[in-house]
């Protein structure tokens, strides 16, 4: 019994320990409605899918990195099908993407920024620059999702 209350307060000690550490916990744990994940699998992850070039014929260049590198900053599910992801995987998709998104200053997030080219912007990405600029439709797209949500939604914890 004593090493069973001794594991317990164990375990509650590092979670609150860990829920310390992350100032940030409470809006990168935010639970995306079914109505929030829709539009994402409708209108934000087709994106991903969109053929840019890249180094192989018929693959679209954000999925081809962002789900077989593993030492990219984030990665997608591999799709199930050549028409894209399941349902499930799509909400582990939108978890990955909020972590990419700052609502309270939606212009800022690395989402938008990363595809933007240089000149209008952008940090540049080693996948290339896929909006010359931010008047761009899929750029537009992008930020009137982020812009849906509330400003402390997916907003970055204070540095």
């Amino acid at each position: 019994m004593r090493t069973h209350v001794s594991v317990t307060r164990w375990c509650f000690a590092a979670i609150l320990v860990a829920i310390s550490m992350d100032a940030g916990f409470a809006q990168s744990a935010a639970t995306p409605t079914a109505a929030e994940v829709a539009f994402f699998r409708t209108n934000i992850e087709p994106l991903f899918m969109r053929g840019r070039g890249g180094t192989e014929p018929g693959y679209a260049s954000c999925v081809m990195c962002h789900t077989w590198q593993t030492s990219l900053r984030f990665s997608l599910d591999t799709p199930a099908t050549p028409a894209g992801w399941t349902a499930e995987q799509s909400r582990r998709n939108f978890d990955v993407i909020a972590q990419l998104i700052d609502t309270a200053n939606p212009e800022s997030s690395r989402l938008l920024l990363k595809p933007l080219a240089p000149a209008a912007g952008g940090p540049g990405h080693t996948g290339g620059a896929f909006w010359q600029s931010r008047d761009d439709s899929e750029y537009q797209t992008v930020l009137k999702w982020i812009r849906s949500f509330p400003s402390n939604r997916y907003a970055k914890a204070p540095e």
